[in-house]
């Protein structure tokens, strides 16, 4: 069982994750899956968000690697190759749209795929 609990970020903890049996499925939470998590609990009218990097180690729970803070293409929207960062955003309808690594912070876009 895998329940998302979402809660606003600015009074606590936003996500409740349940994952009784998780392990025995052979399943395991992966670094980024509480960025994937955070994403998903946005509201469907949210179409974009600026993070700081500390927010976003914040909501993952450990220190981003220093290639995000030196390196423009570990915030690429690249699922193929070592990124397995980016499925976090691109799995679920996201991208990213511009970071600043001056700054320390990444800006996320929703992407609105159209049917013909």
């Amino acid at each position: 069982m895998l329940a998302v609990s979402c809660k606003d970020p600015k009074v606590g903890w936003f996500i409740e994750l349940i994952m009784d049996d998780l392990p025995l499925r052979g399943h395991k939470m992966a670094k980024y899956d509480p960025l994937e998590m955070y994403l998903l609990c946005l509201s469907g009218s949210q179409n974009e968000i600026t993070l700081s990097f500390g927010q976003v180690e914040n909501i993952i729970e450990d220190l981003l690697p220093p290639s995000a803070y030196a390196h423009r293409a570990w915030w690429s929207n690249a699922k193929a190759g070592r990124h397995v960062n980016a499925r976090a955003w691109l799995d679920i309808g996201w991208k990213v749209d511009q970071v600043n690594q001056t700054e320390h912070w990444v800006r996320f876009t929703r992407q609105h795929f159209h049917s013909h």
